[in-house]
This record gives C-alpha cells, sequence and structure tokens, in this order.
C-alpha cells in the first residue's frame, strides 16, 4: 500500500488484535522492520509509532530460543526509529532536549500529539525491553536527554507519563544501589547500576526537572459552609495530588541517588530568588514544594544544612520585601517548609521556638490565607513534635504554659475557625504532657474562658428562653462547643475531668434544642428544618454528639464509660431520636453511637435492644421508600448494624432472630448502587452468616433465609451495576455454599439438590447461558470438585465475562484494580529495603 490514509488504517486495525496474537506472529523482523521505516515518513509516523508501541507494551516471552529473536527485533526498532526522528529535529539547539521541545513550541495540535505519541514510546521500550537495548549506550542516552526535555513542556498528560517514568527508573536505580531483590523480568541490580552510570550527568537534569514542575501538595482554602459559616476545607483535586504524589516519589528516590546534587540545585534555585534573577510566585513555590518533599531522603547534615539556608533566605526575604502580597506568599513557603521538617525541629528546640512564635505573628498578618496557614502549620507541628512543647523557655517554665498563659493575645485576629483549629493544637501539646497535675491545669487554663461562656449561655437559656434561640448567641454557641471538641480531639483520655465539669451543661444543651427543633416543626411543617435558625439549633446538637463521641473514643476507662455514661447519654439521644418528627431526625445519632460501640465493643451488648428499638425502625420509614433519599441516614444505619453484628454478635442475633427486618433490610441495602452503603451490608450479611453458621440459631435460620439471600446475592452478582462489589459478593456466596456442603444433599432449602435448583433456576434468567454451562457453574459452586477463595472468585469473574453479563467497562476496572495492587506492592517491596522510604510514606499517611 502506498496511500498514507490505507497504511494507518491497516496498522490501526491490526493494532487492535495484537494482544490476541502469538508473540511469535507479532514479533517478525520483517513486518515491524517495515513499520519502523515508516516513521521517516511525517504523514506516517503517528501511526507506525503507536503501533510500535503496541507492539512493545507485550512483554517478553519466557521460550529462550524465540525471547533472543525478539530481543533482537526490539534493538532493530529501536536502532531504526531513534536516529530517524533525532535526525529530523530541528537543528537551531545544539542539545536533544531543546530540540524536542522546539517541536511541541510550534503550537500545532500535530507537534503536540507526535511529542506525546514519541515520549509513549520512549517510555514503553525503556521499561519493557531495557536490556535488549542496552548496547546503544548513545542512544540510550539520546533517549533520555529528550525525556527531559519533555519533562519540562506545559502539558499535564504528557508529564504524567514522563513522571511514572522517572519514578520507575529511580525506585531501580535504588534497588540495584541497595542490594535489594530483583523483579521477575527485571534485568538484575548489575545492569542497572551501569545503566546509571552512563545516565550519571542526565540524572542532574532530571531532578532539576522535578524541581521546576513539583505540583502543589493538597490546598486548604476558605469556603462558606450550608449554614452561612467560614470553614476551612481540603480541596480534594483527585488528579492534581496524585500527580503529585508521583513527582514527590520521583524526586525522593533521585534524591537518594545523590543527596549532594538534590541540596546544591535547591539551594543555587534559592540564590536565584534571593536576588531577584528568577523570582516569581511560582518559582518560589516550586521550590519550597520541593523541599518539602526530599525530607527524609538527605542524612541529617544535609538535612539541617539544606533547611537551615533556605529558611534563612527566606526569612531575609520577608523582611525585605514591601509589598503584602509577597510577604505572604514568601511567609506561606516559610510555613510550609517548616511544617515537613518536624525532625530537625524535634532536635532544635530553641528553633522550634522561634518559629511558633513566628506562627504567632503570622495569625495577626491580614494577607488573605496567611492566617490560616499559620495556625495550620502549628497543629501540625503538634502532631508531629508534640513534645517540643513542653521544652523550658526563658523564664524556665514550659512553652506550653507560656504559649496558653498569652493564647488570648494570639488569638485576638482569627476568625472562629482558625480559633479551633489553634486549640486542636493546644490540645495536641497538652495530651503529650506526662505530668498529670500539669496536665489537668493546662487543659484547665485553656477552657476556663470557655466554660464559663457556656455555664453563662445555659443560664440565659434557662431565664431568656427567646434569646437563645437567636442567631447571634447559637452561633456563638456553636464556637464554644467546637472549641470544646478541638481540644476533646486532640488531647486524649486527659479531657475525661472536662466531661465531669461540662456533663450536664452539655446535656442541657441537647435537651433543650431538641424540644424547640420538634416544635418548631409540629408548628410551621418539615420545610422549617431548612431555616437559618433550626440548621443552628440542629448544629448544636451535632457538636454536643461530637464532644460526647471524642471522649469515649479516647477513653482508657471502658467499662467505666460503658456502664456510667452511656445509660445517661442514650436516655437522651435515643429518646430524642426516636420521639422526634421525621425531618428532625439527625443521622449523626446513629454515626456517634455506631462508634461507641466500636469503642467499647462488647460492653455495649446490654444496650443492643434499646439501640435498635429507637434507631431501627424510626431509620427505615425515612429511607425504606428507595435506594436515594436520606443518603447520611442510609449509610449509617447500614454502619450501626454492621458495628453491632461485629461487636455485639449474640444479642445481635437475639434481637434479629425476634426482628425479621434486620435481614431484610441488609438484603435491601446490597441492591444500593451507593457504594458505601453497599459495601458496608454486604460486610454485615458475610459476617453474619459466618457467625450464625457457629451458632445454635444455624438450621432454624438458613431454613428461613437461605433461599432469599442466595437468591438476592445472585441477582446482584449478575447485575453489571453492582460489578464494583463483585469480591464481597462471591465471599458471601462461598459462606452459603460452604453451608450448603456441611449439610445433607437432599436437605430441604440448604441440601444441594435445593440449593442446585434454586442456582438453575436464577441462572436461567439469563437468556445467553446454556444448560451446560449452567450445570458446570453449579458443579464449580457446591459439587464434589467444588472451588474456594480466589479460584472461585476468578471463575465467577470469567464466567461473568463469558455470558456477556460484563461488559469492557466492567473488566477494564478489574484490571485496573489488579494494577493498583502491583503497583501497591511495588512500593511495598521498596519500602523493605529503603527503610527511609518507608519513614516517609508512614509521615504521609498520618497527614491524610
Amino acid at each position: 500500500a502506498t496511500e498514507a490514509s490505507l497504511v494507518t488504517l491497516t496498522l490501526e486495525t491490526i493494532e487492535k488484535y495484537l494482544h490476541f496474537v502469538d508473540p511469535e506472529l507479532v514479533f517478525r523482523d520483517d513486518i515491524l522492520g517495515y513499520v519502523s521505516t515508516l516513521v521517516q515518513h511525517a504523514d506516517l509516523r503517528d501511526a507506525s509509532l503507536h503501533f510500535l508501541t503496541e507492539v512493545l507494551s507485550i512483554p517478553a516471552t519466557s521460550n529462550s530460543v524465540f525471547e533472543a529473536k525478539q530481543r533482537m527485533t526490539v534493538s532493530s526498532i529501536y536502532n531504526t526509529v531513534l536516529p530517524t526522528i533525532i535526525n529530523d529535529l530541528p537543528t537551531q539547539h545544539s542539545d536533544l532536549a531543546n530540540r524536542i521541545t522546539s517541536v511541541f513550541n510550534k503550537g500545532r495540535n500535530s507537534s503536540r500529539d507526535f511529542i506525546r505519541t514519541f515520549c509513549i514510546f520512549l517510555v514503553t521500550i525503556h521499561k519493557n525491553y531495557m536490556k535488549a537495548i542496552a548496547h546503544h549506550s548513545s542512544l540510550i542516552l539520546a533517549a533520555h536527554q529528550m525525556l527531559v526535555g519533555i519533562t519540562h513542556l506545559p502539558d499535564k498528560e504528557i508529564m504524567k507519563i514522563c513522571v511514572d517514568y522517572w519514578r520507575w527508573l529511580g525506585v531501580r536505580f535504588n534497588r540495584a544501589r541497595a542490594g535489594g531483590p530483583s523483579e521477575e523480568g527485571d534485568p538484575g541490580r548489575q545492569f542497572f547500576r551501569s545503566v546509571q552510570q552512563l545516565l550519571l550527568e542526565e540524572l542532574k537534569n532530571v531532578r532539576f526537572a522535578l524541581i521546576r514542575h513539583m505540583p502543589k501538595p493538597e490546598e486548604v482554602v476558605i469556603v462558606e459552609n450550608e449554614n452561612g459559616e467560614v470553614v476551612t476545607v481540603t480541596m480534594q483535586d483527585v488528579e492534581a495530588l496524585e500527580l503529585y504524589a508521583d513527582v514527590r516519589e520521583a524526586l525522593w528516590f533521585f534524591t537518594k541517588l545523590d543527596p549532594a546534587d538534590t541540596v546544591n540545585i535547591l539551594i543555587a534555585l534559592m540564590g536565584k530568588q534571593r536576588d531577584m534573577s528568577e523570582w516569581s510566585f511560582r518559582n518560589l513555590n516550586t521550590l519550597c514544594w520541593s523541599v518539602g518533599s526530599v525530607v527524609g531522603a538527605l542524612d541529617q547534615k544535609r538535612e539541617r544544612e539544606l533547611f537551615i539556608a533556605i529558611i534563612r533566605e527566606l526569612l531575609t526575604m520577608c523582611g525585605e520585601m514591601r509589598e503584602t502580597k509577597n510577604r505572604a506568599v514568601i511567609a506561606s513557603n516559610i510555613m510550609y517548609i517548616v511544617g515537613q521538617y518536624d525532625a530537625f525541629l524535634l532536635a532544635h528546640e530553641s528553633f522550634f521556638k522561634t518559629v511558633c512564635n513566628r506562627l504567632f505573628y503570622f495569625m495577626k498578618e491580614s494577607f488573605e490565607g496567611v492566617q490560616d496557614m499559620a495556625v495550620d502549620t502549628l497543629l501540625k507541628l503538634s502532631k508531629r513534635v508534640p513534645k517540643c512543647f513542653l521544652s523550658m523557655d526563658d523564664r524556665r517554665v514550659p512553652f506550653l504554659q507560656t504559649v496558653i498563659e498569652n493564647y488570648a493575645d494570639h488569638i485576638s485576629l482569627l476568625n472562629f475557625s482558625q480559633v479551633q483549629t489553634f486549640f486542636e493544637a493546644i490540645g495536641n501539646a497538652i495530651g503529650a504532657v506526662t505530668d498529670p497535675q500539669f496536665q489537668q491545669n493546662c487543659l484547665s487554663e485553656l477552657l476556663s474562658y470557655t466554660n464559663d461562656r457556656l455555664k453563662e449561655s445555659a443560664s440565659v437559656a434557662q431565664s431568656n428562653v427567646e434569646l437563645s434561640y437567636t442567631i447571634d448567641h447559637l452561633k456563638e454557641l456553636i464556637h464554644l462547643l467546637r472549641l470544646h471538641s478541638s481540644v476533646a480531639k486532640s488531647c486524649g483520655p486527659c479531657y475525661f475531668a472536662q466531661i465531669n465539669i461540662m456533663f450536664d451543661i452539655f446535656k442541657g444543651y441537647y435537651f433543650h434544642y431538641f424540644n424547640a427543633i420538634n416544635e418548631r416543626i409540629s408548628q410551621s411543617g418539615p420545610d422549617v428544618v431548612n431555616t437559618q435558625q433550626v440548621r443552628y439549633m440542629r448544629t448544636v446538637k451535632k457538636e454536643v454528639l461530637q464532644i460526647f463521641e471524642y471522649f469515649t473514643a479516647d477513653t482508657n476507662d471502658v467499662d467505666f464509660v460503658a456502664n456510667t455514661c452511656m445509660p445517661q447519654i442514650l436516655d437522651l439521644i435515643l429518646t430524642d431520636y426516636k420521639n422526634s418528627l421525621p425531618a428532625a431526625r439527625d443521622a449523626q445519632v446513629l454515626a456517634f453511637v455506631a462508634a461507641c460501640v466500636k469503642k467499647l465493643s462488647s460492653a455495649m451488648s446490654q444496650y443492643v435492644t434499646g439501640i435498635l428499638d429507637c434507631c431501627f425502625e424510626p431509620t427505615a420509614q425515612l429511607i425504606i421508600s428507595n435506594h436515594y433519599d436520606m443518603p447520611d441516614h442510609r449509610a449509617n444505619l447500614y454502619l450501626l448494624l454492621n458495628e453491632l453484628c461485629v461487636h455485639c454478635f449474640d444479642a445481635f442475633l437475639t434481637y434479629t432472630g425476634n426482628n425479621t427486618g434486620i435481614v431484610d433490610s441488609l438484603l435491601f441495602a446490597v441492591q444500593h448502587t451507593d457504594s458505601t452503603v453497599q459495601l458496608t451490608s454486604l460486610e454485615t450479611l458475610y459476617i453474619f452468616i459466618t457467625n450464625v453458621s457457629q451458632s445454635n440459631m444455624a438450621d432454624a435460620f438458613f431454613t428461613a433465609y437461605f433461599e432469599p439471600i442466595m437468591t438476592k446475592i445472585l441477582i446482584v452478582t449478575m447485575d453489571k451495576l453492582h460489578a464494583g462489589a463483585l469480591n464481597q459478593q462471591v465471599q458471601i456466596l462461598e459462606a452459603l455454599f460452604t453451608v450448603c456442603r456441611s449439610r445433607p444433599w437432599d436437605l430441604p432449602a440448604v441440601g444441594g439438590a435445593a440449593v442446585a435448583n434454586l442456582m438453575t433456576s436464577c441462572l436461567s434468567q439469563i437468556a445467553t447461558l446454556e444448560p451446560d454451562q449452567i450445570n458446570a457453574f453449579i458443579g464449580y459452586c457446591i459439587g464434589p470438585n467444588a472451588i474456594n477463595g480466589p479460584v472461585l472468585q476468578q471463575m465467577v469473574h470469567d464466567f461473568l465475562i463469558e455470558v456477556d453479563v460484563w461488559g469492557s467497562a466492567q473488566e477494564n476496572a478489574a484490571i485496573e484494580e489488579y494494577e493498583k495492587k502491583q503497583l501497591s506492592s511495588e512500593m511495598h517491596g521498596m519500602q523493605s529495603y529503603v527503610p527511609s522510604y518507608q519513614a516517609m510514606a508512614q509521615r504521609e499517611r498520618e497527614m491524610q
């Protein structure tokens, strides 16, 4: 064929079938050699590169004879394509990095598409066949020079491709350096040492590129919530955060290879910010984000050198800058870096106090965002290095005491949300105190004013009821309760003393406002819950519940809380929930009770009947009409049932025996498309079946419920709308099959004959199924040679594809999930021989 369009169409057609063809037929020298030569034709370049990339994505075969031929073919492709591309690049620049970027900068879509396709080609061939092309050392060097240039391009998709490759390469270089195990298909440690040596100078450019293009870490912004309150929210731009994580990991691994080079690059770039030769907000931000990203990759000496050098320059710049906006940007970067280098602060307590005092100064800075970052950084430090607050200050008293004595001044210009964050930070520091008396003194002093205001507000509610319903009064009350909530969340078990002091006050607020809410609904109808006044009243109740939940979660005396505190708390909130009008029932009650059951475990068994009497039916009335309304009530009800099933099973089983609605509600929930509800109900049902099968109620239960459970689970398993829960569905089916196989074959309802008939009846509804397929499937499930575990999972997976229940979307989702597990396994393996990476990963998890 000579027409470009016909050749392109032919390549695209063959490409679709490559992965279904025997590799020996694909890797033919004559065909691939011809396609490689098409790269020299501009109108065929993209199509031929795309085709070759697809070929190169096929892994090397295990057939030793064919493998040698396959590697020779790949080497020939590499030796043909790369020189052709290089020779066709513009020549106004001497280095390949600039020559390749100049193609992209032409601005034409065709040029950009070519760069993207060529980038994927380079990444694919180096990942899959690095050893086959190892003897082309000059081409390998040239290819990596071009990849460095491509990394600099302002295209996110191309950036992702490059960063993924750099991270992959960094992992293998570190594995080779650390002496870690080679993966199957890896060329081996010695080989990658030689590649690293070849690319030694180019790796410096990789580090520079990653630093220059470091994406923004997760962003905290200020928004107005549904109640009109200003709150901080972490923006969850998943795509941006994933790119940041990949670039951070790549830079971290490349820093481990040559820490001195990374430090030199960062300090040199900081110098250019200082002398204003490259000053810009973007350059400063990417530099500082990179400084924060290499924590743990440097030894203690270099980390100290880098931290001091960068912070010194930033502080100097902050003092010299005249424009408020410039100072604010520098201040935010100072706080970001400080928040990452907690190990340095832990080793230099005097510097920690200097940093905190600078944060208190920033809390009075009026430029937008600076105060938020100041309190957020204080919170971050209080979580990571709380013991630094216990060091002595110039007066020879703990620094924490000085902070609490002056906290009114520190928070004087902060808004409500920022003050709450400040209190949470100080709560973390108080939780680290080891002297019980000093700890209680700090806690009492911190909350003294707040408690006085809460008591005054309670008096107002008794003496002037209407005043307690005003918007301003409710706003202040919510703020005061959130201060308690912030401290209860962070200070740990020592908060118990505050509960002793304020317990009756908190209960009084809850009772006062649930009566007010129900009164307004009965007078004005359910729409009144959308008014600002009633929303604030409900928020007061939620904050009281939040305080009780934090207190319960941190208690060290489970029996005392379960037997002394819980009766009063449950009597208050469950009575309110049951007796409230439907529009006034708060989903957080269900979440709170679930959290209490999770923490107090079997000690809550005595309350199971009361909990379900007050929660189950009233909530079921709200959600039974469909699968969508009242999503919070729906999710929290099934969370509660799950916790009761896990932690109070005997009492839960007894209640279920007298109330058939529990199992029916779980079967109702497995049909939900909401993943949280569906997965929680499936997990609960599996635990219930597993536990009940070992109880003396097993026969009675399975006689009544085996058929409806089996029918419902088969239906959702065969429905592609519920494909995301396949593993959990098969887990339940396996548990039912195990029960079936343990009973006589002819036993009604549960025996093999009855179950085979039931499955045949259900599966016959699928038009694409033949009787032989149904019988084979049933045999795998309950026959003499029945399969279990992962084998059963895979069999059901293949069965759904075979009978066209699953389409390409579900199959691709399953493949994607498998690839994620593979990547997670690879990174987990990396941790075993680069301990500092494990520490870095742990720090990232703690910050989430």
